[in-house]
């Protein structure tokens, strides 16, 4: 499971996301979850919850509610 939070580890959470398993380490799916509770410049903290090897990130980004496009 991944956290974003706000300022810390341990500072506000405004987002979580399930990470989903692929075929293996090289193959990458989009995914994504809701971002609620943050407005303005804010220090953006990704936090990784359970056990070792939980996911390869390529990349992230964000978009506004309802769009499908990166």
């Amino acid at each position: 499971r991944l956290e974003l939070r706000l300022g810390s580890a341990t500072g506000p959470l405004i987002g979580t996301l399930t990470v989903a398993a692929t075929a293996d380490w090289f193959s990458f799916a989009r995914q994504a979850a809701p971002i609620s509770g943050a407005s303005g410049l804010q220090r953006l903290v990704l936090v990784a919850r359970g056990a070792a090897g939980i996911g390869n990130i390529d990349r992230f980004v964000f978009s506004r509610s309802g769009s499908t496009s990166p």
